[in-house]
């Protein structure tokens, strides 16, 4: 005779998210899925900057060497400041024909030459404002963003898992409550997303004037875990 199975699925929608429950009664246990959030705020130590040097010349050969003589600079700058190569990256370098509209001949003209070259600099926020105003004067014409980020990244990506968990694992037993139910197992879990949303600057917020500082505020970050965990319950 085959074997009568019941199943009972109920969606709550209640305040801390969405539930998923199902009771098979051949064998008295049931499942119970939910999302879990967690976050962690920490004030970040360390300053990520993309600056670039942009050059125009006539000729593509003294562009390049222009760029060249630009970039040098920049990197004995920061060298000075006591930054490793292993944390100056450069992260895009192009050469481009600028051309230019001719009224007379009613078409575009070549103009010129314009090279770059943007660098990821990785430093401590302390030094962020002194090292952005050094390397304006040594030729950076460019500061395409600024992001902070801690040292201690991993163990804080690691605390925010353990406290999206302890949420998860809350909702459950919550749900639960007024029940003879309880909690016995996990069937299945996972990390569905891990992000940091990370205080930026953009160039229009960064004055280049030949100030020996910048003004650099970091504020708080926040780092923030999700899991999707199904328990047993009986």
């Amino acid at each position: 005779m085959r074997k009568n199975i019941i199943k009972v699925v109920v969606f709550c929608f209640v305040i801390f998210g969405f539930s998923t429950f199902s009771f098979a009664k051949e064998n008295n246990i049931g499942t119970i899925s939910v999302n879990g959030n967690g976050f962690v705020y920490v004030e970040p130590d360390t300053a990520v900057i993309n600056a670039g040097i942009s050059v125009y010349k006539i000729n593509p050969k003294e562009a390049m060497a222009t760029l060249s003589d630009k970039a040098l600079s920049i990197v004995n700058k920061l060298k000075k400041h006591g930054i490793d190569k292993k944390n100056i990256q450069t992260s895009s370098l192009s050469l481009n024909p600028i051309y230019r509209y001719d009224k007379e001949k009613k078409r575009d003209i070549l103009a010129g030459y314009r090279a770059s070259e943007l660098f990821t600099i990785k430093t401590e926020i302390k030094s962020a404002g002194n090292i952005i105003g050094d390397i304006t004067q040594s030729g950076a014409n460019s500061i395409s963003g600024i992001y902070f980020t801690s040292s201690k990244f991993e163990q804080l990506k690691l605390n925010a898992i353990e406290k999206a968990v302890k949420d998860a694992h809350l909702k459950a037993e919550s749900a639960i409550k007024d029940t003879h139910y309880k909690i016995s197992g996990i069937k299945y879990i996972s990390i569905n997303s891990f992000y940091q949303p990370r205080g930026r600057y953009n160039s229009k917020s960064l004055s280049f004037s030949r100030a020996s500082s910048i003004p650099i505020e970091s504020g708080n970050i926040k780092i923030a875990a999700s899991v999707h965990i199904t328990y047993f319950f009986k």
